[in-house]
């Protein structure tokens, strides 16, 4: 049992229990770190450099883990999984943490273990981080080339095979810097009260300032404070979300924007944040659907909606790869689809470990069965979005093109988006970069584009019936 005379450093023990429950219990790690790093014994400087080990950790974790398992004399996966957490933390602060001096790394993962396992693992993790100290062990080359970017020899081969060795080594190495601001969509209806909080000393601390796109996207700088306890947040002026997941809802055709009876609907709504958006756009009187397969991430939604006062909302629960149950067609219907990710591995590192060439031909047969039932909800003359946050080509344009192939899909044009993409975001994107020719659609790459990895298609159905 815990040691009671010694007290264990409360940011490691978050981090740890982060750590513990992304690996071991599936978590994201944004929100297991929202939980954990919520508690009151933390400083905001405590909770920046839990943060700072979470996320190093995950973002390391394959070298992390081919280096623990040549040093470790039992094999490391069928360690305790408290002992492979604070094993792994400890590596991160020994390895690639500034701050910390390697005998300090060790003391307090000693600490940690004795407080979590009692007396007897301690020991063993002294010995193992003492005996990295003194050696590296040797990863032969082919697998270090993945691992020193942060990811599996899996991973860095579907990087390389989609973009070529120099754009896959750029992608990774960006992945690797955890974001340093946090972007947040100001709800612009409220132009005089955020002019008002942007003098505000709470705003003042945050740094808070525009960001280069889209006009709702400002940076702040968090430093370890939680944002739902900023009085701006609370007051609804404004909302996380990217830059790049913002410009569903910013590129919006005239149209839809000068409709008042407009009607919408959001098939795989959670967290929220899209259609959030679009409540702020569209008139007041639009019908808004929202659903998803889940029934705990729609509620999620609808808490989310209410707190930002949207009442023109519906919720249905349901699997939008299945026939829906709706007779009205709509002017706009958002397919944000289930993916891989790969877009958001500097904010949500963990994605790195759990995707693989047979995840994602799964996740591609599901992502074609919600385009196809979405496209019948579509009335003729108005819009379907897809929309996704990987930079994988296979689940973004060659779905769009096996769509625009198929038998609903011919009943669709494919507008061109980059024609109205905003200024700043022009002066770095790069069409060659997109790999396809449907001469539409938009990539972004976080390396070169400076927001996660996102892909965005607008489609217009036929007025012919």
């Amino acid at each position: 049992m815990s040691n009671q005379s010694e007290k264990v450093d409360f940011a490691r023990l978050a981090a740890c229990s982060v750590l513990k429950d992304v690996l071991y219990s599936g978590a994201f790690s944004n929100e297991s770190a929202a939980k954990h790093l919520s508690n009151p014994e933390l400083e905001a400087r405590d909770r920046a450099f839990a943060s700072a080990m979470i996320y190093g950790t995950l973002s390391r974790l394959p070298l992390i883990d081919a280096w623990l398992e040549k040093l470790s004399a039992r094999p490391f996966e069928k360690l305790d999984p408290w002992m492979q957490s604070v094993l792994r933390l400890g590596v991160w602060q020994v390895k690639f943490s500034y701050a910390v001096p390697e005998h300090t790394a060790v003391d307090e993962s000693v600490k940690l273990i004795r407080h979590l396992s009692g007396e007897r693992a301690t020991s063993y993790v002294n010995a193992i981080l003492r005996s990295l100290i003194r050696e590296t062990p040797h990863i032969p080359s082919k697998k270090m080339q993945a691992y020193e970017l942060g990811l599996t020899t899996e991973l860095y081969g579907l990087f390389r095979h989609w973009y070529g060795d120099e754009t896959a080594k750029q992608i990774a190495l960006a992945a690797l810097e955890s974001p340093t601001t946090q972007t947040v969509r100001m709800d612009l209806r409220r132009a005089s009260e955020i002019e008002a909080w942007l003098a505000t000393e709470e705003a003042q601390g945050l740094e808070a300032q525009a960001a280069s796109w889209p006009e709702a996207a400002f940076n702040i700088n968090l430093a370890g404070k939680s944002l739902d306890e900023l009085a701006g947040y609370k007051a609804g002026l404004f909302t996380a979300q990217s830059s790049s997941a913002m410009l569903s809802g910013s590129l919006l055709p005239p149209e839809l924007l000068e409709k008042e009876d407009v009607r919408v609907i959001d098939l795989c709504s959670a967290p929220g944040g899209k259609i959030g958006h679009l409540a702020e756009r569209l008139s007041p009187k639009a019908r808004l659907i929202a659903c998803d397969v889940s029934v705990s991430r729609l509620e999620l939604v609808r808490e989310f909606m209410e707190s930002r006062n949207h009442k023109n909302v519906e919720y249905y629960v349901l699997d939008a790869s299945k026939p829906l149950p709706f007779a009205d067609d709509f002017d706009l219907v958002l397919c944000d689809v289930p993916c891989s990710g790969l877009g958001l591995l500097a904010r949500r590192p963990e994605i790195r470990l759990r995707v693989s060439y047979e995840s994602i031909e799964r996740l591609k047969i599901l992502q074609a069965a919600i385009l196809q039932e979405a496209s019948s909800l579509v009335a003729p003359g108005a819009w379907l979005y897809y929309t996704t946050c990987t930079i994988n080509p296979d689940e973004n344009s060659g779905q769009i093109r096996t769509f625009l192939d198929s038998k609903k899909g011919q009943a669709f044009d494919l507008e061109n988006l980059r024609l109205e993409l905003p200024a700043a975001l022009m002066q770095t994107y790069d069409t060659s970069a997109e790999r396809n020719e449907l001469g539409g659609d938009v990539s972004l790459l976080a390396h070169r584009d400076g927001s996660d990895g996102f892909y965005l298609c607008r489609l217009r159905k036929s007025l012919r019936e």
